[in-house]
């Protein structure tokens, strides 16, 4: 009996988990799949410009934020439809003296227990509501010259909100290029290919634009500490609006460099990840008897997911697992296979081809130990949702210095 009570145990336990990997592999592989295939350009037809403010908030970001101003005041846009806003957050005070001189706001924020949502709420309201469209970039952000003529041009031909593509400005350690590549995937699995079966992008903190009246109503109904994109993007979506993928507007953005830095951002992400889940879960749950797809998979779908990295360790841990004792398995072991490899598509279609080279492959040897970072993070969620865990960036290069 109790022989049988075991065989029942395992059974469920095998039943579950390759029932999670069969999520996980197809709506990665599907994704991934829709996502080869372009769309989202840009357009050539020539609508009025429209007025534009860009907010960047920044805390002790003194290292990077003079090079990123610089960089924006050249951006090709009328001047008196733009109106660029540093949110300075403990500064010093010769970096503050120098912003001053130079065409921009400087709205100084004071927090005794500070997030990006108060900052940006801070400076919204001081503005008025003669805008347009809403820009945010963080402080180590880079982007193309043409950026604000083709964000004008894309919101006013009807899409409330925009994201934009973000790749590597820093191109250095082993570690930037694997959180480059991260990104990349991101882009082609949780962007385009979600966009492309008619859903709604993720959004990404930053470089990303919105009609402005909608951002900032939104904004002041978040009190989000970490990954406000997520519940900006349900928000959104509860307004009807879904996020519109871009991948021909770039934003060169940093990457991280060192194992702690690595480590705290990752925290946050994950946290808010499942606060979010359990936040809006019930709202998915309505929103799939409404067939609303979109959102959905933005509440539920996309969130319910371990981290691609754990999920890729777990699995091909189990495929050996599986391996080894397949006699035993109430799931044929080529079934876990046939999975196994969808799942490793997904990864590999979504990855750029400027990434098949030998720097990527050396990168790999630090696959493992960013697997048990993550896993031993997963460990460690409670209460990240509620601290504040700054991200601090240090290259002050231009896409131009690379």
């Amino acid at each position: 009996m109790l022989n049988q009570f075991f065989r029942t145990l395992m059974f469920i336990f095998e039943i579950s988990v390759f029932g999670y990997f069969f999520y996980v592999s197809l709506y990665n592989f599907i994704l991934s799949f829709f996502g080869v295939f372009r769309s989202n350009e840009i357009g050539s037809a020539k609508n009025p410009l429209q007025r534009i403010v860009v907010l960047i908030p920044a805390y002790k970001e003194d290292h990077v934020i003079l090079n990123t101003v610089r960089e924006f005041l050249k951006v090709n846009y009328p001047k008196d439809l733009l109106e660029i806003i540093v949110i300075a957050d403990s500064f010093k005070d010769k970096t503050l003296e120098i912003l001053r001189n130079y065409p921009v706001i400087v709205h100084e924020v004071y927090f005794s227990e500070r997030t990006k949502v108060k900052a940006i709420k801070s400076a919204l309201g001081k503005i008025g509501c003669d805008k347009d469209i809403m820009v945010i970039i963080d402080a180590d952000n880079i982007v193309e010259k043409d950026f604000l003529m083709s964000v004008s041009q894309i919101v006013s031909n009807g899409n409330k909100l925009i994201q934009g593509k973000r790749i590597i400005k820093n191109p250095g350690n082993d570690l930037a290029h694997l959180d480059d590549l991260s990104e990349q995937i991101n882009n082609h699995i949780n962007r385009k290919g979600v966009c492309n079966m008619g859903g709604s992008s993720s959004v990404a903190g930053s470089g990303f634009a919105v009609e402005y009246c909608l951002g900032k109503e939104i904004f002041f109904k978040l009190d989000s500490v970490g990954g406000f994109d997520k519940e900006f993007e349900i928000l959104a979506l509860k307004k009807g609006v879904k996020t519109k993928f871009v991948e021909d507007i770039l934003i060169y953005d940093e990457k991280v460099e060192t194992k702690g830095v690595f480590k705290n951002q990752r925290k946050r992400w994950v946290a808010s990840q499942y606060a979010f889940l359990l936040k809006y879960f019930k709202y998915g749950i309505k929103a799939l008897g409404k067939r609303d797809f979109a959102s959905f998979n933005s509440s539920i779908l996309r969130n319910i997911q371990f981290p691609r990295v754990l999920n890729l360790g777990i699995f091909s841990f189990l495929i050996v697992l599986t391996g080894i004792f397949k006699g035993g398995l109430s799931i044929p072991y080529l079934v876990w296979i046939i999975f196994y490899i969808l799942f490793l598509l997904s990864i590999l279609i979504a990855v750029p081809k400027r990434f098949y080279n030998f720097s990527t492959v050396l990168s790999f040897i630090r696959l493992p130990g960013i697997f048990f970072t993550m896993l031993a993070i997963m460990f460690k969620l409670k209460g990240a949702n509620r601290v504040f865990l700054h991200t601090p960036h240090h290259s002050n290069l231009s896409k131009n210095d690379e």
